[in-house]
């Protein structure tokens, strides 16, 4: 074995501690920043508050600029691209969000969000009353420098019950 290869055998093992010493290191601060299930949940209702009054840049504030959106029919899309249309389009958008069925679940760093909820869509103009979602949907929540932010929104439409 060379001298050059036990020098890069040895910089990759320094490398490799360097970088685990900051992960834990981080996951120590991190962990003082722990948020509560009843926070977590707090959370997801000011988002949805938000949304049903129209507020983009409350709502905008409590995205992640990495947030990842999937709509119940597949479509994905960035923070950026789910805010435009709600940007031009007409407010309020939804006249009523009702959850229900919320569980929570808190980790380290992350909280993951899960209920059903109901989407009233305010009726367009000249049309007939809005629109009702059913939908199943999970976020998850980040602590993005001491900030949490939603991550990921995933929603699929609950199916009509069969009477």
């Amino acid at each position: 074995m060379s001298i050059r290869t036990l020098a890069k055998g040895r910089m990759v093992v320094l490398s490799m501690s360097v970088v685990l010493g900051t992960i834990l290191f981080s996951t120590q601060i991190k962990a003082a920043q722990k948020i509560t299930t009843e926070q977590a949940a707090q959370l997801q209702k000011r988002l949805l508050d938000a949304m049903v009054a129209a507020d983009w840049k409350t709502t905008a504030n409590m995205m992640s600029d990495n947030l990842v959106y999937i709509h119940p029919n597949g479509l994905v899309n960035t923070k950026q691209q789910r805010l435009e249309p709600l940007l031009k389009g007409p407010s309020p958008v939804w006249t009523k969000i009702e959850s229900k069925d919320v569980h929570v679940q808190v980790f380290t760093d992350t909280a993951i969000v899960t209920s059903e909820t109901i989407f009233t869509h305010a009726p367009a103009p000249g049309s007939t009353p809005g629109q009702i979602l059913d939908l199943r949907f999970t976020t998850v929540w980040a602590n993005e420098k001491g900030t949490w932010r939603m991550v990921l929104w995933h929603c699929t439409t609950i199916p009509p019950k069969k009477s």
